[in-house]
């Protein structure tokens, strides 16, 4: 546990892993999920957009992405919802990135190592290279 500040109201309280907010503005929240967690329980919900849940519960959006990011909306319920991938934005409903973010960072990754190979195979290669001084100078004025 560390002090903190709450990132909503600013007091100071006992940050722990599982909570990132005061008490009060934690039971907030809690009331703020209870309201999307019922609207999106009904079936006639259970296919309702961002904006949809946002106007008819009257919660902020970074509110419900905070939900749905810790997965205490489970998004494979609700296919309409989702939160933006963090590298690029586009909408996602698992992990933190999107598939082509993650596809383009293992190609990058992959290219990394071959360049780290290369320049280890010609450092281990220069290292035979041997050169012969015959005892003469270069310089003519020195022969």
């Amino acid at each position: 546990m560390e002090v903190d500040n709450c990132p909503s109201c600013g007091a100071l309280f006992y940050r722990t892993a599982t909570q990132d907010v005061c008490r009060s503005c934690f039971l907030k929240e809690e009331e703020l999920f209870d309201r999307v967690h019922v609207f999106l329980k009904q079936r006639k919900n259970r296919t309702a957009n961002m904006q949809e849940v946002v106007e008819k519960t009257g919660v902020e959006e970074p509110v419900i992405l905070k939900f749905l990011k810790k997965g205490r909306l489970r998004v494979v319920n609700f296919p309409n919802l989702g939160y933006p991938c963090e590298r690029c934005g586009q909408a996602i409903q698992q992990g933190t990135i999107c598939d082509s973010c993650s596809q383009e960072i293992s190609r990058d990754l992959a290219t990394f190592d071959k360049e780290q190979e290369r320049t280890a195979r010609v450092k281990a290669e220069s290292r035979h290279t041997y050169h012969i001084w015959s005892g003469k100078s270069d310089k003519p004025d020195e022969r």
